[in-house]
């Protein structure tokens, strides 16, 4: 029973429930629009299922004694702040660019502990950039920006 004290395994439980929850909501949107909130349900509730199982084969990697609270904390806690951070400045009109290389950009330095700090945040620059070229080329939805940078693509 060490399994159930695997914050892997209850954390991959609540992405799987989230993600299958997003998936059936997904369902009843229209035909032209419900595709990528599903496929990206989809894979996160299958993910959740994945680091669930690793848990159970491994309930040992981590558990919630002193260190795990420490893990929580630090962890998964301070991202989710991250990504909270980003979602309040998205809706506060400061567009998606800015907030979303700042998110990136901490993220990235916060797991690297090498001298490489202009790389990362040219790669911290890159993802923030990607994403928006892919919403605005390929699914053809702009993401929130600013009125200089929405004039620059129009």
């Amino acid at each position: 029973m060490r399994v159930l004290k695997s914050i892997d395994f209850w954390s991959g439980l609540a992405f799987a429930g989230i993600g299958f929850s997003a998936g059936i909501i997904a369902l009843g949107f229209d035909s032209s629009s419900f595709l990528y909130p599903a496929t990206l349900s989809a894979a996160l509730g299958l993910l959740g299922l994945a680091l669930a199982a690793k848990a159970c084969r491994d309930p040992a990697a981590k558990t919630g004694d002193a260190e795990g609270t420490h893990v929580i904390l630090w962890g998964p806690a301070l991202e989710i702040g991250v990504w909270t951070l980003w979602a309040l400045a998205l809706w506060a009109g400061l567009g998606y660019i800015g907030p979303a290389f700042a998110a990136v950009a901490f993220l990235i330095l916060r797991h690297v502990h090498d001298r490489h700090v202009r790389l990362h945040l040219l790669q911290a620059a890159g993802v923030a950039l990607g994403v928006f070229a892919i919403f605005y080329a390929i699914f053809q939805v702009p993401l929130p920006e600013l009125e200089f940078i929405r004039d620059l693509l129009e």
